[in-house]
């Protein structure tokens, strides 16, 4: 755990040049993955525990979730 991010522009940078274009029309979607797998990173780093999911029913799209401590989850 380093606790440290990239400097913003850096983050701002990978942001931008990661591709994951969500579509309709399935010639131009993309998978969200590579920006999943950067904010993951990111997120384990500054001591998160993260969870992926695939999303059911898509092309090849997944969901973060990123928490911290301890307890039941509340959903509303």
């Amino acid at each position: 755990m380093k606790n440290v991010l990239p400097p913003f522009i850096e983050i701002y940078r990978a942001l931008i040049a990661t591709p994951s274009i969500s579509a309709t029309e399935e010639s131009l979607d993309q998978s969200n993955a590579s920006l999943i797998t950067l904010l993951a990173g990111w997120f384990r780093d500054l001591g998160f525990n993260v969870e992926v999911q695939p999303v059911p029913g898509t092309r090849n799209k997944f969901n973060m979730l990123a928490s911290t401590g301890h307890g039941a989850a509340v959903c509303c």
